[in-house]
C-alpha cells in the first residue's frame, strides 16, 4: 500500500454508499493501516470496533442523535441530531469505530494520525470514507454494559470517532 501525494489530493467525504459490504481483510488492512508506526502505542489506548449491522448502525444513529441535540453547544450538530433522516454513517455498510482508553491524554494528536491513514488507504483500496466525532456526544457521560456488550466495546474505553467505509454509489 503506497499513499500517493494524488491520494491526498483527490480524497473526498462521501455521504453516499453502495449497499456492498467490505470485505473483512480490507477492513483488517485498514485497521492495520491505522495502527501503522505507532510502536505498540496504539494497541495500548486504542480499540476498534467494527460494525457491519443494520440495525445496530440505525439503533446507535437515534441515541446518538438525541445525545447530539441535548448535549452539543454547537448549533450545526444540535440541529442535525434535530433532523429526522439524518444518518452520521450516510447508509455505509460498514462503521469503524475508534475508542480509546480511560485517562489517555494524547487523544487528539493519536486519533487525527489514525484516522488520516485509515481514510488514505481506504482511498487506496478503491473504497471511500467519511468520518465523524458525533459518536461522543453519546458516550460523554459513561457507556452503559449493554452498549458495551451489543458494541463490542473493551472494560475502560470511550469511542470518540467514527469512519464509515463502503463503495461509491
Amino acid at each position: 500500500m503506497k499513499m500517493s501525494l494524488n491520494s491526498f489530493k483527490t480524497w473526498r467525504s462521501i455521504r453516499k454508499y453502495m449497499d456492498k459490504q467490505v470485505c473483512d481483510d480490507l477492513i483488517k488492512d485498514l485497521i492495520k493501516a491505522g495502527r501503522a508506526k505507532f510502536d505498540g502505542m496504539s494497541e495500548k489506548f486504542l480499540s476498534f470496533t467494527v460494525i457491519q449491522d443494520k440495525d445496530k448502525l440505525e439503533k446507535l444513529n437515534c441515541i446518538t442523535k438525541v445525545d447530539m441535540v441535548k448535549k452539543s453547544t454547537i448549533d450545526i450538530v444540535s440541529r442535525l441530531g434535530k433532523t429526522p433522516d439524518f444518518d452520521m454513517f450516510y447508509g455505509a455498510p460498514t462503521v469503524i469505530m475508534i475508542s480509546v482508553k480511560n485517562r489517555t491524554k494524547i487523544i487528539g494528536d493519536l486519533i487525527a494520525d489514525v484516522i488520516q491513514k485509515i481514510v488514505m488507504a481506504a482511498k487506496d483500496f478503491g473504497l471511500v470514507t467519511n468520518w465523524n466525532g458525533f459518536i461522543k456526544y453519546h458516550f460523554t457521560d459513561g457507556i452503559t454494559t449493554d452498549e458495551k456488550e451489543l458494541l463490542d466495546i473493551p472494560e475502560d474505553y470511550t469511542p470518540y470517532y467514527v469512519i464509515s467505509v463502503g463503495y461509491a454509489s
